[in-house]
């Protein structure tokens, strides 16, 4: 077996992989993106690409002997501007600029397997970070409140065959908002100016789309987002079981949407 490369983007999750992979007696060899990823990575071998140095990045990782690859962090889909691509990276950001996200992570897993290299799930390295099914964490929730969370639930899993979407704003009878290109983050800043105050609560749900690979490009929910829910007013997070990815160890993150009074239920909860 050959070894592994973390191509890193933002976020804690590309060293808490790496953690993982020296743990499991891997020797990992971190590519960082640049202006993407913020870590150090100390005592580890780095190397720095920018996302227009593909072709540079798959040498490099094949001559350091990577057969394998992990996909960790949030990168932004750049501009394609051609003077900042090289060959190869042109090549594959053309396939997969406009495409949704479920087309694109196809398009890069094939053009890494065509470089001999296998991209491995982050779940192999973090297979804790996932709520278990009937889990509730905080007060109950009204009558009213559970209908909203079927409401955005029905919502996503209605537009998950379209490739749109992981996340839902609802209050009452009303979608506040649906995630699209923006990002979760961003969709939650949006819908803050449309919750009714003295109306029963907001709900943010959270789930994988239809057909999404759950495998490979879980969603994702962490620290940020509670910071967001809470400066939109929003208390009750509602996330699929066993298919949302929490960006930072578990119990850390129960603690925080403890203090932040957020109530956290899987959607296994409400489905009846």
């Amino acid at each position: 077996m050959g070894r592994l490369a973390i191509i890193s983007g933002k976020g804690p999750q590309p060293a808490d992989i790496a953690r993982s992979a020296l743990n499991k007696g891997e020797n990992p060899l971190i590519i960082r993106i640049k202006q993407h990823c913020e870590d150090s990575f100390a005592e580890l071998e780095v190397a720095d690409f920018g996302i227009g140095e593909l072709g540079k990045a798959i040498a490099y990782m094949k001559a350091a002997g990577c057969d394998r690859a992990v996909l960790a962090g949030l990168v932004n889909r750049p501009p394609l501007n051609p003077l900042a691509l090289d060959k190869e990276a042109y090549t594959l950001l053309a396939k997969v600029l406009l495409k949704g996200d479920d087309s694109a992570l196809e398009a890069v897993t094939a053009y890494f397997a065509d470089n001999d290299i296998s991209i491995l799930p982050q779940s192999g390295f973090l297979d804790d970070r996932f709520l278990p099914k009937q889990f509730h964490q905080g007060r109950e929730l009204s009558h009213a409140e559970k209908e909203s969370a079927q409401r955005a639930i029905n919502t996503l899993n209605a537009l998950g065959y379209l490739d749109i979407g992981q996340s839902v704003i609802a209050q009452g009878d009303r979608i506040l908002a649906i995630e699209a290109a923006e990002g979760t983050d961003e969709m939650i800043a949006r819908s803050s100016s449309l919750i009714q105050k003295q109306s029963p609560s907001a709900v943010f749900v959270k789930m994988a789309k239809t057909g999404q690979n759950r495998q490979f490009d879980p969603p994702g929910f962490g620290e940020q987002t509670l910071e967001k829910l809470v400066s939109a007013g929003i208390d009750i997070a509602i996330i699929e079981a066993e298919h949302v990815f929490l960006t930072q160890e578990r119990d850390q993150l129960l603690k925080k949407a403890k203090a932040s009074n957020i109530v956290l239920v899987t959607t296994d909860m409400l489905i009846g």
